[in-house]
C-alpha cells in the first residue's frame, strides 16, 4: 500500500472520494485474500494507515476523507452485485457482478 502523501495525490484525481474506494477495493480484497471486508480496518489500510493491534483506535476521518465515503462506495458496489452487506461494519465481496 502507498504512504499518506501518495494517497493524498491519488485522492485529488477523483471528483468524489467514493470513486477512489470503488477502484481500490478489488485490489484490497485480492491483497488480503479475505472475502469479508471490515469497514474500519479496510478504511485505515486503504488510506495508508496501520490496522489491527497496531492501529490503536480506528479513526473515522483521515486526510479529510470520512469513513462514509467508503460506505457509499460499498453501497454502490452492492447495487452492482459485487458486494453484500453482512452486518453493520462487515461486507462480503462476491466474485463477479452484473458488470463483469
Amino acid at each position: 500500500m502507498e504512504d499518506g502523501f501518495e494517497i493524498i495525490k491519488r485522492l485529488r484525481e477523483y471528483s468524489c472520494p467514493a470513486d477512489f474506494f470503488k477502484e481500490r477495493l478489488p485490489e484490497y480484497v485480492a491483497k488480503t485474500g479475505d472475502q469479508y471486508i471490515q469497514v474500519r480496518r479496510a478504511f485505515h489500510e486503504l488510506m495508508g494507515y496501520e490496522a489491527g493491534i497496531h492501529a490503536g483506535v480506528y479513526k473515522e476521518k483521515l486526510f479529510g476523507v470520512h469513513l462514509m465515503s467508503l460506505i457509499n462506495a460499498l453501497r454502490e458496489l452492492e447495487r452492482q452485485g459485487k458486494v453484500q452487506r453482512r452486518s453493520q461494519g462487515v461486507w462480503i465481496w462476491k466474485d463477479g457482478g452484473e458488470n463483469e
